[in-house]
């Protein structure tokens, strides 16, 4: 018994001894982290504090120096954590302030930073620049090509085709080229919800074959997209934002119709063909610490389809800023036809000076497919099966971005077949390739 009581108190001696080696009190604490403050030893400030916390040691100072320490080290979400703290500790003031914006800003954290200049003081408006009310806050400019290889009909006799399968009449479609602009602003509507809205058009160069016994005829066209998208960002504190988007679609294009009498003699005739689509579309985000969370639904129409998808999507900042993230996203797709899964991976990072760069990898089938919360549609009758591509965005200043965006699109486009009971049976035809190249330019006003 004596042996036991004579362990216990050892051991309560050697943890007392442990923890006045480690400096577990404030007095040590303190003096320790602010030497080590002052001499910029930023990974000894991250590593006391990181003890002090976990030991019950916590307070305003302790809580700036590891913020600053972290800032100092460039992992900006790591530092905003520590700053929040330090405001809840002495409530806000110029200095916890403006490194808590910049942390936000840095760490990719916008509608935070935006939403935090309401509490500053006007000193730190002033000082930052942020005392003015622009109308216009942002400005984006973006167009390009989407061009590459495209499968032929084989010319001849319709009857005899693709495998020698008996039909009165074959019709393909085929994508030539497509051409793309948008011109898009943001404005700022009070410090916690901002608008973005863009005006686009697509112009797109098809061709349509027509193989029947009666011979073939070749129909080129142009379809042409204008259309309008909307979102607004409401921060709603706490790291969430709500984003519902609106994207609306006008389509008009002139083709071909064919028809059969009794005698299957065919008719073909032009028609011109109208459609208003849109797509709806609501995301919810939520930021904590090195993590981003998005939670995204959408309902729209699409070529006289129904469209229902649901996504999540998770970005890890390993580093705290924007020098390296990892993006994973799930997608269920639904419409008229058929359930689809589309998975995305994307990994992304700084590379330079002012330059940064992105990679994606997409799985899955986009047809009908809505994506980057209604910004961006697949309506066209050609079926992507997979896609690939890398973006890069170099900064110049704080008020000029460029941005190049390359995808390559591996696609089946679909053949039509009428057999000789006059029944439409569609097939999947062959893979083939398009490449994508967007160029843009955002100004900051």
């Amino acid at each position: 018994m004596r042996r036991l009581i004579h362990i216990c108190v050892l051991l309560l001696m050697f943890t007392a001894v442990v923890r006045a080696q480690e400096g577990l009190n404030y007095k040590l604490v303190d003096s320790l982290s602010f030497r080590y403050y002052e001499e910029q030893k930023w990974d000894s400030v991250i590593y006391l504090s990181k003890k002090a916390f976990r030991n019950d040691i916590d307070y305003y100072y302790l809580r700036m120096r590891a913020g600053i320490a972290y800032y100092e080290k460039h992992k900006y979400r790591k530092a905003a954590v520590h700053f929040k703290k330090a405001v809840m500790f002495n409530g806000p003031d110029d200095v916890n302030m403006e490194y808590l914006y910049f942390s936000y800003l840095f760490g990719g954290m916008k509608s935070e930073a935006k939403a935090l200049t309401k509490k500053f003081s006007v000193n730190l408006k002033e000082k930052l620049g942020l005392d003015r009310y622009n109308l216009i806050d942002e400005l984006y400019v973006e167009g390009g090509p989407t061009l590459g290889s495209n499968p032929q009909e084989t010319q001849g006799n319709g009857m005899g085709n693709n495998n020698n399968t008996p039909a009165l009449l074959r019709e393909e479609e085929l994508t030539n080229d497509v051409r793309y602009f948008s011109f898009g602003l943001r404005h700022s509507l009070t410090k916690n919800i901002s608008l973005f809205h863009a005006f686009s058009t697509v112009d797109i160069g098809k061709t349509q074959n027509i193989n029947v016994y009666q011979g073939y005829v070749v129909n080129k066209y142009r379809m042409f997209q204008r259309q309008y998208y909307a979102t607004l960002n409401f921060y709603l504190g706490n790291g969430f934002t709500l984003k519902p988007a609106f994207h609306f679609i006008n389509v008009n294009y002139d083709k071909l119709v064919y028809s059969f009498n009794t005698n299957n003699k065919l008719f073909l005739a032009q028609q011109k063909f109208i459609l208003n689509d849109f797509a709806v579309s609501t995301i919810l985000s939520k930021n904590i610490s090195k993590f981003s969370f998005d939670l995204n639904a959408v309902m729209a129409s699409l070529n006289n389809s129904r469209i229902l998808q649901g996504s999540g999507a998770l970005t890890y900042f390993p580093l705290g800023n924007l020098n390296l993230y990892f993006t994973g996203s799930y997608t269920y797709h639904n419409d008229d036809m058929a359930a689809n899964n589309v998975y995305e991976i994307q990994v992304g990072g700084k590379i330079a000076n002012k330059l940064w760069a992105e990679g994606f990898f997409t799985l899955g089938q986009l047809y009908n497919y809505v994506e980057k919360n209604a910004y961006i549609t697949y309506n066209i009758t050609d079926k992507i099966m997979s896609r690939k591509g890398f973006s890069l965005k170099y900064v110049v200043n704080d008020n000029i971005e460029f941005s190049l965006y390359y995808h390559n699109l591996l696609k089946k486009n679909k053949l039509n077949v009428i057999n000789p009971n006059n029944e439409l049976i569609i097939r999947e035809r062959n893979n083939f390739t398009n490449h994508s190249i967007i160029g843009g330019i955002k100004w900051t006003l």
